[in-house]
């Protein structure tokens, strides 16, 4: 790996937060990357309340030409965390990691500035990922692949976070007022990274996503998951305004609310499953759609395969 500090050719994002059981994995993924081009790492560390900042300035003192530590004086939360150190990093490409994520391919940043210097119309370069789990066991692939544009950023397809690289000149510098309600900061920073020129997906697995087993199959916290989605959606709708990405937007609301219609009718809820029901139909009269009709589909086949013993309830709820 390379060590030059000038003419910084990319940076790489990590924010973390309570971190210590997977840190050094992160970093050491970051680390063994085969690159012939300089890289920094940009830590942003949000006041851990465990061992993670022993653990930066441990990694900091070791690869002093590399890492930059950057401690913040109060808890900022997740997103102005991940804003606040985005703002120190100085390369041409900005790459992303958490702290309990990996990545899992050495030649990761390789292939993807490669594209994006031979391909400079694209603002962003995303890949597929693996899921894996507290112990660092890869299991499913995830994500999608080819080009893609503002309109599906805004519909709901959100590249995964650990995934992109991205040319840092397209990243805001004045962040729109709605920043400070939104739930999750990458889908907006990311739609308006868009904005500039359309992003490309490899269709291979480059990073992992670090699963917390505690919370898979908690159907209270995929509930507000997708209630803070909607809401995002309802707030990025001040930002991206025209026509076109107006529709964008309630396509992704629609399939929030189908994800929604899916987990009331399996866990049995039956008030909140025809409140949400009523709120899709009321879109499809707007819209003149079929969400609805698409929703009960997907519950009906999902019904199917738990009958027949193809999938389990908890993998329907989910």
């Amino acid at each position: 790996m390379s060590d030059l500090t000038t003419n910084m050719k990319l940076s790489v994002c990590v924010v973390t937060y309570n971190h210590e059981k997977y840190l050094a994995e992160a970093l050491d993924s970051i680390l063994m990357q085969e690159v012939d081009f300089p890289i920094e790492i940009e830590i942003g560390e949000d006041r851990s309340t465990d061992k993670t900042l022993e653990i930066c300035r441990a990694y900091e003192k070791e690869y002093p030409e590399i890492i930059r530590l950057h401690v913040n004086e109060k808890n900022l939360g997740y997103n102005w965390n991940f804003y606040r150190t985005m703002e120190q990093c100085r390369g041409e490409y900005v790459a992303v990691l958490d702290g309990d994520d990996l990545w899992t391919d050495p030649q990761k940043l390789k292939k993807q500035i490669d594209f994006l210097d031979n391909h400079p119309e694209y603002s962003m370069c995303f890949s597929k990922y693996y899921v894996c789990d507290e112990d660092s066991k890869l299991g499913q692939v995830t994500g999608f692949s080819g080009d893609y544009d503002l309109n599906d950023v805004l519909a709901g397809q959100c590249p995964g976070t650990r995934t992109v690289v991205f040319r840092k000149k397209y990243f805001p510098a004045v962040l729109p007022d709605e920043f400070e309600q939104i739930s999750y900061a990458d889908h907006i920073l990311f739609a308006l990274i868009a904005r500039q020129g359309p992003i490309y997906g490899l269709d291979e697995p480059l990073a992992a996503y670090r699963m917390n087993p505690e919370s898979i199959y908690s159907s209270k916290t995929m509930e507000t998951r997708s209630l803070n989605i909607i809401q995002n959606y309802q707030l990025m709708k001040k930002v991206f305004s025209n026509k076109e990405q107006l529709k964008a937007i309630d396509t992704g609301i629609v399939n929030e609310r189908i994800k929604l219609e899916r987990l009331y009718f399996f866990t049995c809820r039956p008030f909140k499953f025809i409140g949400n029901s009523v709120r899709i139909f009321l879109y499809d009269i707007r819209h003149l759609k079929t969400a609805l009709l698409k929703s009960w589909i997907v519950i009906f086949k999902t019904g199917l395969k738990v009958l027949i013993g193809k999938t389990t309830l908890k993998q329907a709820k989910a």
